[in-house]
């Protein structure tokens, strides 16, 4: 996706472990901007309609889909969305500090 101006403001996805829900959102400088691109860990989980999908860096924002890609694309606008919102509002981005990870269980 690119900015009103055309510039590279796309939220760079990290596939590496999409296949398991998990996505991250990269942090780098925008182009032309003085805003900076964050990574924020997102959660796909399945329900009995779709998806629906949440990062725990930034609470009270969630979004759902019928499928894995348009979950993906709605929490990615809810989350730009929250984020501009807290812009105006004068509040602080929250900086994202969860990771993902997985452990061996005996089950």
């Amino acid at each position: 996706m690119l900015d009103s101006e055309g510039k590279g403001a796309s939220l760079e996805l990290w596939s590496e472990g999409r296949r398991n829900g998990y996505w991250h959102i990269e942090q780098y400088p925008q182009a032309g901007g003085s805003q900076t691109m964050k990574k924020y860990l997102i959660i796909v989980e399945k329900t009995e309609t779709g998806y629906s999908a949440f990062s725990p860096d930034v609470p009270g924002c969630g979004s759902t889909g019928t499928t894995k890609d348009e979950v993906e694309r709605n929490i990615q606008e809810a989350i730009e969305f929250h984020l501009e919102g807290l812009r105006q509002e004068g509040y602080e981005i929250p900086e994202p500090s969860t990771y993902s990870s997985y452990i061996d269980i005996a089950a």
